[in-house]
């Protein structure tokens, strides 16, 4: 059960990523910047698993893997950053309407994602 959800996060990540990358080759930025995030918040919450942990919020989610993978440092502060500016992109492009998310920002936070789900993928093997 505990690799099969494992897997099911890390195949939801890939697909989420793809997603991403569609969205901004639209220029539909602010939905890329949540496709990203999600991406990256599915291989937190596998790397947590690995932990016995599960968390019902966001932001406990990115909390604990704060204590329990960058504080140990065996995940990189940047890595933990990255999540949290996505996490606040999102936050941006889906609850307030007047927010602009840039391409730039999408096409960053992309290249920040694609590093955190690739490093996270190490550390799951």
């Amino acid at each position: 059960m505990r690799d099969d959800s494992i897997g099911a996060l890390c195949e939801k990540s890939e697909r989420s990523l793809a997603a991403a990358e569609a969205l901004i080759a639209r220029g539909d930025f602010d939905f890329a910047v949540s496709r990203t995030y999600y991406a990256m918040f599915y291989m937190a919450e596998a790397l947590l698993i690995i932990r016995d942990l599960s968390f019902s919020s966001h932001a406990a989610v990115i909390a604990a893997l704060y204590k329990e993978f960058v504080s140990t440092g065996e995940m990189p502060r940047r890595m933990h950053s990255a999540l949290h500016k996505a996490f606040g992109l999102r936050q941006q492009g889906d609850y307030l309407s007047d927010a602009v998310v840039t391409e730039d920002a999408a096409r960053g936070i992309l290249e920040s994602a694609r590093e955190f789900v690739s490093f996270t993928k190490d550390l799951l093997d």
